[in-house]
């Protein structure tokens, strides 16, 4: 996992993008570990940003990963 980003959409509609670090499992889950501080706290059905701009929303994040891609020259 590590390199790839996450996507996440807010309760509000905004994405935000984070790379990973790295992927654990810890009691049967999956722990996503992103490579900075994402500067989230999830509570339930509220989700707030610890950094500017400090908002508040109700309801779920959703998360994705994102697609990876490349292309290869030609000769």
């Amino acid at each position: 996992m590590e390199g790839r980003w996450i996507i996440v959409e807010y309760p509000n509609g905004l994405t935000q993008g984070y790379e990973l670090a790295r992927s654990e499992e810890r009691g049967g889950r999956t722990l996503l570990v992103t490579r900075q501080d994402h500067g989230l706290r999830i509570m339930g059905q509220q989700v707030e940003e610890t950094y500017t701009p400090l908002r508040r929303m109700e309801g779920q994040c959703r998360f994705r990963l994102a697609a990876m891609a490349s292309t290869m020259g030609g000769d």
